[in-house]
């Protein structure tokens, strides 16, 4: 009997080698590089190119807040060359200490160079310069007050000069607060008056009018400073006014404001605003602002607040018009133009340079893109971020902070003329 044997077979299966495993490993990595250095000046590009698009985003705003306040200064309503008179003076107890000198400014324009701290402290105080940007002994930025009309229009029903009292159209009590300065002009007519500071304005429901009352009480208490008159006024005595709690005597005084003329029906008024811009401090993150400072609505105290984040420095020259021709034949400071103040009245146009930046990593080099930003006469000088250039012109130079930020930096640069007459 023949038996048929059974063979088995039996398949060898080979694995992966460590040298075949090594050679595959730097053939994956040789392409991931290959692969990352094409995509690395595209991710380069697209990050630059997002940082240049935010800082022309916040020097477009940036630009965009000058250009509307500086067009809009000196507006005076129908008329600007209108005979005018401003009720609001250094005797006018409404208006409070620490507002005084912006209140009684009688501008359109108003500059500063940045370490002008003599001129700057005589105009506008101490008040509001916590938070400008200063780098060692120099203050950082120009600086640029303006004053002008705000964009609510209101519509006298009724002016009342004898009682001080103006009567607007509609319920506007929403928008009008006590200490407020307003501009009247009905074309032949021009004054600045401030809403009293003690009196919130009032509606009235029969007439749908909102009436003000402006300049002090016709009432007020009063106490005479020469304690020799035993409480008696003296000829030349000066008085305390304004309820003083040492008041001897109640003294019926009528502040004589347009006794001699009144705002008819129909003349339009405005808001006055007074505005300065500056270059303000750093925050944690180390970035800079554009910052404006100015009366809060209510008219009582000094705001301040950032507007437009990474601007490092501000520069501004302004055109005056020398021949009278209504077109800037020269560009001068502020403080060239500080020295002779009646260069003010012949100012036509302003030339605005913003340099901004914006964080883009860290870098040991303080050594960044040279960017050109002006001086005061108007010279270009080359920004490298090297100590050889001042920080009035480069903030942020030190040369020995280690770890330092790297910044994108951008100039923007724009001229603006002024549509109304400078006073």
């Amino acid at each position: 009997m023949l038996t048929r044997k059974s063979h088995k077979t039996f398949c060898r299966i080979a694995g992966t080698s460590l040298i075949e495993l090594m050679i595959g490993q730097a053939l994956g990595l040789i392409v991931i590089a290959a692969a990352l250095s094409l995509a690395a000046p595209a991710i380069s590009g697209f990050a630059t190119s997002n940082s240049i698009s935010k800082i022309q985003e916040s020097g477009r705003i940036a630009l965009g807040e000058l250009d509307h306040a500086i067009r809009q200064s000196g507006y005076r309503g129908c008329n600007p060359n209108a005979s005018r008179s401003n009720a609001v003076d250094s005797n006018h107890p409404a208006i409070p200490e620490t507002l005084a000198t912006w209140a009684y400014g009688d501008y359109s324009i108003r500059g500063f160079n940045a370490n002008e701290l003599d001129t700057i402290d005589s105009v506008l105080g101490r008040v509001w310069q916590t938070r400008r940007l200063q780098q060692a002994d120099q203050f950082i930025g120009d600086l640029i007050m303006i004053r002008g009309t705000g964009g609510l229009e209101l519509d006298i029903v009724y002016h009342d000069n004898h009682a001080q009292t103006i009567s607007f159209k509609g319920d506007i009590t929403d928008q009008l607060f006590m200490g407020q300065l307003l501009e009247l002009n009905d074309c032949l007519q021009a004054t600045t008056l401030q809403i009293d500071r003690h009196k919130n304005p009032v509606y009235d429901d029969s007439r749908d009018v909102t009436i003000v009352q402006y300049g002090p009480d016709t009432t007020v208490n009063c106490v005479a400073i020469n304690t020799d008159t035993d409480g008696y006024f003296a000829e030349g005595d000066r008085v305390l006014l304004g309820g003083d709690e040492r008041a001897s005597c109640t003294s019926e005084t009528t502040r004589g404001y347009f006794s001699d003329y009144q705002f008819l029906s129909g003349t339009k008024a405005h808001l006055v605003t007074h505005n300065l811009y500056y270059i303000g401090s750093k925050d944690e993150s180390g970035n800079s602002y554009l910052y404006r400072t100015g009366p809060a609505k209510n008219s009582t105290r000094i705001y301040t607040e950032a507007i437009v984040e990474g601007v490092e420095n501000l520069r501004l020259l302004y055109g005056v018009d020398l021949d009278l021709n209504g077109t800037p034949d020269q560009y001068l400071s502020a403080g060239e133009i500080n020295s002779n103040r009646e260069t003010w009245s012949r100012l036509v146009s302003v030339r605005a340079w913003l340099m901004l930046s914006i964080p883009t990593g860290y870098e040991q080099s303080t050594r960044g893109p040279s960017v050109s930003f002006p001086n005061h006469a108007g010279e270009m000088i080359s920004c490298e971020q090297t100590p050889q250039v001042g920080p009035e012109i480069c903030p942020y130079s030190s040369p020995n902070e280690e770890n330092k930020k790297f910044y994108t930096r951008r100039v923007v640069q724009k001229e603006i003329y002024l549509r109304n007459a400078a006073l």
